[in-house]
């Protein structure tokens, strides 16, 4: 968050009244609602304080408060811990194709999801995930207040799994977080993705602070879609090509490397269309601009009386052949 005070100062020499904007602090990353209000709360006490007020220098005196900006960076990646899932999400785990691992209470359900993936029993995990995450954040012990972790820490996550390992062991994480339409319908949004590659793969799914692990996203999902612009797909293979090729809402510039004509006209298109005029269509259209002088023009049959410049002849000419 950024706090972005102003308000009005009077100049006792000149009688000049500016707008003066503080200087704005940036805050720290919060994880909770609260923590952010009470950072907002604590910087409206100190910009209300008159004996704090900036000033360029003492010949500014202040006159009244003029407006204040709050701006807001939101962070895209969720936080995964700990929370029951919905009924309708809980369900799709009836079969073999998704393990839930929503009843405890801790913020150690990403590393259950790999402590299941390399071999746990889902009655007796717990173990193991501390044992992860003690290894991942150097900690002697996991206290109860545990934090989350987030989605933009996985590429860490997977390059400690991986050290000391072969190549061909490495474990890559690929991340869906579900969403429902509001006839029921469950869509599947591709959050993070990994290098095709690797072999080892371990899905893991999202929402709303939870994660669960993925054994079969094929049978579990029917509708894929982009995280980024929207675009469904029925097959996992399909929404994976398309995230390594999705723009995210960016300009893509594309620059092919070819010959760059100027756009024809729409006389032109009708009375040169690509392909259609020969060479010595061309230079029959010259002779006769010739004769009839450079500012005359030809009638062409069959086009229904439409003139032709011999402007347009020779700029045609020269974008079509050459050299």
């Amino acid at each position: 968050m950024r706090h972005i005070f102003a308000y009005q100062l009077h100049n006792i020499e000149d009688g000049t009244v500016i707008v003066y904007y503080s200087n704005p602090k940036g805050s720290q990353w919060f994880n909770k609602l609260e923590d952010a209000g009470e950072w907002l709360s604590c910087q409206e006490e100190l910009h209300l304080d008159l004996e704090r007020v900036e000033r360029p220098n003492t010949k500014w005196v202040f006159v009244n408060f003029f407006n204040v900006d709050v701006k807001v960076v939101l962070d895209r990646q969720p936080l995964v811990g700990t929370g029951p899932l919905p009924d309708w999400l809980h369900n799709l785990s009836h079969g073999w194709a998704m393990v839930t691992l929503d009843t405890y209470k801790d913020n150690l359900c990403l590393w259950r999801c790999i402590a299941v993936h390399r071999g746990a029993r889902t009655d007796h995990c717990t173990k193991k995930a501390r044992s992860l995450a003690q290894s991942f954040y150097k900690l002697n012990t996991i206290s109860k207040n545990f934090g989350k972790t987030s989605l933009d820490e996985l590429d860490k996550v997977e390059a400690h799994l991986n050290e000391g390992s072969y190549v061909s062991s490495w474990v890559g994480i690929r991340a869906y977080e579900p969403g429902r339409l509001p006839d029921g319908e469950v869509v599947w949004h591709l959050r993070v993705n990994l290098n095709p590659k690797l072999t080892n793969i371990l899905t893991i799914g999202v929402y709303e602070g939870h994660a669960f692990l993925i054994k079969d996203i094929t049978k579990l999902a029917k509708i894929y879609a982009s995280s980024h612009c929207g675009q469904r797909f029925t097959q996992a293979c399909s929404l994976k090509r398309h995230h390594h090729t999705c723009s995210a809402g960016k300009t893509v510039i594309y620059c092919p490397g070819t010959k760059v004509e100027a756009p024809q006209t729409a006389f032109e298109k009708v009375m040169y269309p690509e392909g259609s005029a020969s060479v010595q269509s061309i230079l029959w259209l010259e002779r006769e601009a010739k004769q009839r002088g450079s500012t005359s023009t030809t009638r062409c049959a069959g086009t229904g009386g439409e003139m032709v410049s011999e402007r347009s002849v020779r700029r045609w000419k020269n974008e079509n052949f050459s050299c």
